[in-house]
């Protein structure tokens, strides 16, 4: 069954996470700027900072957030890490109208118009880097898109995954945990709809404790698309 978890930092993500959610973004603001302080080159923790300033409507801390985490870890972050936190400032550039004030500092890879085709984008998170999952998305057609979390070769702890909203109906979420051992971590899940758009609507968040979990295999959402 699924959890408590355990953990300082997994306990502090928790609280930050539910004053957002009940509602007081400046209290989340400060846990996770506390988080970060302790974990100044996790790119999670840089990623919640930006949301909760966007929270706060500091929509320009947000992105200097994003902004300080690329400069600082350019050289050292996969791949993966930095598309995710381009896609990040991607969002904010166009959704949050940044263009007349950043200017051309930055270089949009999409054309945005209100008739852009928009996405549904989901993202994982993992908080224990050499323990792997397997979370694996079934889509109406019934086609299965795998995608692993932590390793303990690569660390690799977020992933993305981007839905085009023409494949409508039915998709669903599951989990795989792929090696015998007991976990003790969270697995957070956000989904963002109407991807770049001015809407600005705001993500949907879940967490899944698996802290002493004991199955291998777990149905975790159903996303209607």
């Amino acid at each position: 069954m699924i959890s408590k978890t355990s953990g300082n930092i997994d306990d502090l993500k928790l609280i930050a996470f539910a004053y957002k959610m009940n509602g007081y973004p400046k209290l989340a603001l400060r846990i996770n700027r506390l988080i970060l302080a302790y974990k100044p080159d996790n790119i999670t923790s840089y990623r919640d900072v930006a949301e909760s300033f966007l929270e706060t409507n500091k929509k320009n801390k947000a992105w200097d957030t994003y902004e300080v985490f690329i400069q600082r870890n350019r050289e050292s972050i996969n791949e993966t890490s930095f598309n995710i936190m381009f896609n990040d400032i991607e969002r904010l550039y166009h959704s949050y109208n940044l263009k007349n004030i950043i200017g051309n500092a930055f270089v949009s890879k999409k054309k945005y118009s209100n008739n852009y085709k928009n996405e549904t984008r989901i993202l994982f998170e993992w908080s224990v880097p050499n323990e792997t999952l397997l979370v694996e998305l079934v889509n109406p057609e019934k086609q299965t898109i795998g995608l692993q979390l932590g390793s303990k070769f690569e660390n690799s702890t977020i992933e993305e995954f981007f839905i085009d909203e023409n494949l409508k109906g039915n998709w669903k979420l599951n989990l795989s945990i792929l090696e015998d051992i007991k976990l003790d971590g969270y697995l957070k899940v956000t989904i963002y709809r109407k991807w770049i758009s001015s809407e600005k609507a705001r993500p949907e968040t879940f967490f899944f404790s698996l802290s002493g979990a004991t199955q291998t295999e777990y149905k975790l959402l159903n996303l209607k698309i």
